[in-house]
């Protein structure tokens, strides 16, 4: 029984196809080359990626001070791996920051062609996109009032529609990828002149690099400036630890007896105290000073922008013959639907 309704049901189906066999193949080129011609519209691109390697910076202060507890006798706690405010994951937010945008519109690139011209002139100017998009750029504002000429001019906290697409644009090129496993960051850049993916995507890290070296520069003049009141107070309790010693100390009537003998120990042992803290305090106040004057960088080149060669795009062949299959199948079933509800029967 199973197997005869198996042959009818073959059999059905390649008389379905015998008889309307141009419709099918008429229904899987068109929708196929409707489909090719589609995709046609979406250009090729390139990418181009920098992957840099960057480095954790713990706390000085939180280190400095837990050590200065240790000297006294107490711990202030476990020191934390990492305290930066700004970690890498937050570089992908900075990348869709208006104002750091707009330092990175002000790049001045290359094209294949060998025109020269900001990153901001590029976008305006030099864009092929396709035919939804660009009614989408019509309707949403493009074109209703001409974008600034100079990105000089630009003012990213009061963008004018035209300029807020420029800028969505550069947001949507510009994409930025962080592995805290391994302490890498990748940067890349999708366009469809390779010259422009390599020099942009140099220019991004290199944008982040001073950005983070900024930040630490400034948190590590914030850290001077606390170690040095520090040092300041200490200083102070030290001195008046040991003048007070200095003048228990001095020869007197009742030196001999055993109370006194303690209150000196007390003070000697205070004024000890209060220059281990001094020293400690000294030692960090330099180790940031050092810090704040040393020339290195934070960020090590892993891998360099390059030149692509080979451009990226949607697969339309593939996409194409799976349409025109899809289409074959769906097309086949409406002309079976009607058999089939009377074999069901």
């Amino acid at each position: 029984m199973n197997s005869s309704s198996k042959d009818i049901s073959l059999q059905l189906v390649a008389a379905t196809i015998r008889k309307h066999g141009w419709q099918l193949a008429l229904c899987a080129v068109a929708s196929g080359l409707v489909v090719f011609l589609f995709m046609l519209s979406i250009p090729d691109y390139f990418r181009s990626d920098e992957i840099v390697g960057y480095e954790e910076e713990s706390s000085t202060i939180a280190e400095g001070l837990r050590q200065v507890g240790l000297s006294m006798g107490f711990d202030t706690g476990r020191q934390s791996p990492n305290t930066d405010a700004f970690f890498p994951p937050h570089y992908i937010l900075l990348l869709e920051s208006q104002v750091f945008l707009a330092q990175m519109l002000k790049t001045t690139i290359c094209t294949e062609e060998g025109d020269s011209m900001t990153y901001y002139a590029y976008l305006r100017d030099n864009q092929q996109t396709t035919w939804w998009q660009t009614l989408y750029n019509r309707v949403s504002g493009w074109g209703s009032e001409p974008a600034s000429d100079d990105i000089f001019d630009v003012d990213p906290t009061h963008l004018t529609p035209s300029q807020e697409v420029i800028f969505e644009l550069a947001a949507e090129r510009i994409l930025c990828q962080a592995n805290t496993k391994k302490n890498l960051v990748t940067v890349s850049v999708i366009d469809r002149d390779p010259y422009v993916c390599a020099t942009m995507a140099a220019a991004v890290c290199r944008g982040i690099r001073d950005f983070v070296e900024e930040y630490r520069r400034q948190k590590m003049s914030e850290q001077i400036l606390f170690y040095d009141r520090l040092v300041q107070q200490a200083t102070d309790k030290y001195l008046a630890a040991r003048r007070a010693f200095e003048d228990y100390a001095q020869p007197r009537s009742w030196a001999s007896k055993p109370s006194s003998y303690t209150w000196s120990n007390h003070l000697r042992l205070r004024m000890m105290q209060e220059q281990t803290t001094l020293h400690a305090l000294r030692s960090h106040y330099d180790y940031s000073v050092s810090r704040l004057s040393e020339p290195t960088s934070l960020f090590a080149p892993v891998q360099q922008a390059s030149i692509p060669v080979e451009p990226r795009g949607p697969r339309r062949l593939t996409s194409a013959l799976l349409t025109s299959l899809l289409s074959l199948i769906v097309v086949l079933l409406y002309f079976l639907r009607e058999p089939l509800i009377q074999q069901l029967k």
